[in-house]
């Protein structure tokens, strides 16, 4: 439900604020963190791309839905621990780009991977589930 500007906005947003948790960390530490290289894995990427996916769309489906708070927050941790099981079997299923960032771990499997897998999450639900739309 929102505009394709304010996603990559939101997107960048949070890239930056993973960035500055990284630079925090390491300042408030006075130690620089090495810096994790890991090589280009397709089935590292798929399995990042998917586990987002499945975040993606199970905090789609408790937001369309508009469940109260509990049944999103348990929709929403269920959905998580499915994503992070099925990430964890080929990556180090961070399924946040942020999160890579934050550990410096500078690798397209880790930021692309979780923001292609949320975008296909979201569109996946929205096209399986037309009505959701109307809610």
């Amino acid at each position: 439900r929102v505009s394709t500007v304010r996603g990559i906005s939101y997107i960048a947003a949070q890239l930056l604020g993973g960035v500055g948790a990284w630079q925090l960390y390491q300042y408030l530490i006075h130690h620089t963190v090495p810096v994790k290289t890991t090589a280009w894995s397709p089935p590292m990427f798929l399995a990042e791309l998917v586990g987002a996916a499945v975040l993606a769309a199970g905090l789609t489906a408790a937001m369309m839905k508009k469940l109260d708070t509990l049944t999103t927050a348990l929709a929403y941790g269920a959905s998580f621990f499915v994503g992070i099981l099925i990430a964890a079997t080929a990556s180090a299923g961070y399924l946040n780009p942020a999160t890579a960032l934050a550990l410096r771990n500078f690798n397209a499997v880790y930021i692309l991977g979780p923001i292609v897998g949320a975008i296909v999450g979201v569109q996946l639900y929205m096209w399986l589930f037309p009505m959701a739309k109307n809610k």
